[in-house]
């Protein structure tokens, strides 16, 4: 599966972890745990967690702004795919930003690599954008 299927909705890139857990836990670390989370809920079709804990606050606004609502938008994103999957590799962190090389797959789907851009929100990190590549 494409990466851009789990986290694309519109001309909007989009997926609670982050904060969770000990607090010897590093910032790459909590990055990784927002990844999992997010490819958990995605495989449960647990849209309400991606909103609520995975995305960044400016994702949710672009997509209310284009006039849907966040669930909406990723049951559309993810109608279809099955048995989705991520795998996290490098991890980089700039302050309050950071990226993640990710490779997803799902079932009768073609793989993908991809850089995800997320940002530190409070104590959490959230899924903030994706590039191709």
């Amino acid at each position: 599966m494409r990466l851009t299927a789990l986290l694309l909705c519109g001309t909007l890139t989009l997926a609670a972890c982050g904060g969770g857990g000990s607090p010897k836990r590093s910032d790459a670390d909590r990055v990784r745990d927002t990844l999992s989370a997010f490819a958990q809920a995605s495989a449960k079709h647990d849209y309400r967690r991606v909103c609520a804990d995975l995305l960044a606050k400016p994702v949710i606004d672009s997509v209310r702004r284009a006039g849907l609502s966040c669930e909406n938008a990723m049951k559309t994103a993810l109608q279809g795919v099955e048995a989705p999957k991520l795998e996290v590799g490098q991890v980089t962190i700039k302050g309050n930003r950071a990226s993640a090389k990710v490779h997803t797959t799902a079932a009768n789907q073609q793989a993908s690599d991809d850089t995800v851009a997320l940002v530190k929100e409070g104590q959490d990190w959230k899924i903030g954008a994706l590039s191709g590549g």
